[in-house]
């Protein structure tokens, strides 16, 4: 395992935060610019979830639990665990980590 550090800057971190937001559109395609979603995890009861993102150099996983409030989803309270960066591993490998987090592993 390599002690490789990996400095996240802010942008990138409000960038995963907002994905799942009702930003306006000037927003969210700025967050598509700087991180690609590439996939999407959920835990069979809802209360996790995970996304796979890319940044055209390093794989993230951004680690969520979800309160849900009714009504469709319109008032679910999405709440960043992690964000966790994946250093030099491939996709496969951040896919694995999304997984993990959706089953209760991590």
């Amino acid at each position: 395992m390599s002690d490789d550090k990996v400095r996240i800057t802010d942008e990138m971190v409000d960038a995963i935060n907002n994905i799942c937001s009702d930003e306006p559109k000037e927003t969210a395609e700025m967050i598509n610019n700087e991180l690609k979603e590439l996939h999407w995890f959920c835990s069979d009861s809802g209360h996790r979830e995970a996304i796979v993102c890319y940044d055209g150099k390093e794989y993230y996983v951004q680690m969520m639990e979800v309160e849900r409030g009714g009504k469709g989803g319109v008032h679910d309270i999405y709440t960043t665990k992690e964000v966790r960066p994946m250093g030099n591993h491939s996709e496969r490998y951040a896919e694995d980590c999304a997984e993990n987090w959706v089953i209760g592993v991590i």
